[in-house]
């Protein structure tokens, strides 16, 4: 096992288990932060703000009303896990630590005493640009969606909504201060299949995602990364769809 220093900055749920399980297989993960999720009333105002009230409430008719009755097809989940050699079992108490946010005063304090030498980030608020320039070591995401094409939330979904089946796919990328904007370590397109919809699609790109990682292994340890240019240079930010979108295109 690696003597690197591997922590984890994340938000809790399956995606975060499966990296830590991933990670934990191949690297020595000493800490794992767990932030906790923003509140609604937040995201809500900052959606508005940024693509307005219209296109923010459909989003939220979508969440209430269609979402739920999307099948989770829990089989085909399983199976991609299995397919993966992971379990997804929940991680080691030990190791963990809860944090409100990474935007908190003492968390770079917190974080700085962890002495990491790579850091591996799911599902966190984005990281501002005065937290970033205090980490020494890189930071690596995992981004369901081929980026920049798709950046934001269900690369997935939208690729399909969009009949874009060449770009469904996963990248493994360097964060800084943008969203999804960071240098590409690494992509892959992907083919789903008839037993995958709107939530198996994320777990597929996901588990796809942690096999990008092995195969950089190495460079990210010895912090040799190397950066490529994107599949496409077409960039977009993706939110939910909202009610209308997806009912459209079911």
């Amino acid at each position: 096992m690696s003597k690197a220093n591997v922590v984890v900055i994340a938000s809790e749920g399956l995606t975060t288990n499966l990296l830590v399980e991933h990670l934990s297989s191949r690297m020595n993960v000493t800490q794992v932060f767990i932030e906790t999720p923003e509140s609604k009333k937040a995201i809500l105002k900052r959606r508005i703000k940024r693509i307005g009230f219209s296109k923010t409430i459909g989003q939220v008719l979508f969440i209430l009303f269609a979402l739920p009755f999307v099948s989770k097809r829990e089989k085909r989940v399983s199976q991609i896990i299995k397919d993966h050699n992971l379990n997804g079992n929940k991680i080691d108490s030990n190791i963990t630590q809860r944090i409100n946010s990474v935007h908190d005063k003492d968390f770079a304090q917190q974080l700085e005493l962890a002495q990491p030498t790579l850091i591996f980030i799911n599902g966190t608020r984005i990281l501002k640009r005065a937290l970033l320039e205090k980490i020494k070591c890189p930071i690596i995401n995992i981004h369901v969606g081929i980026t920049p094409k798709y950046r934001g939330v269900h690369g997935g979904y939208w690729a399909v909504h969009n009949n874009d089946l060449a770009h469904f796919g996963v990248t493994l990328h360097l964060v800084d201060a943008g969203i999804d904007t960071g240098q590409i370590i690494a992509q892959k397109v992907i083919i789903p299949t008839k037993e995958d919809n709107f939530k198996t699609y994320p777990i597929l790109q996901y588990c796809n995602g942690l096999d990008l990682i092995v195969a950089q292994q190495e460079n990210l340890l010895n912090d040799q990364i190397v950066t490529t240019t994107p599949i496409t240079h077409e960039s977009k930010l993706h939110y939910h769809p909202t009610l209308w979108q997806f009912w459209l295109k079911r």
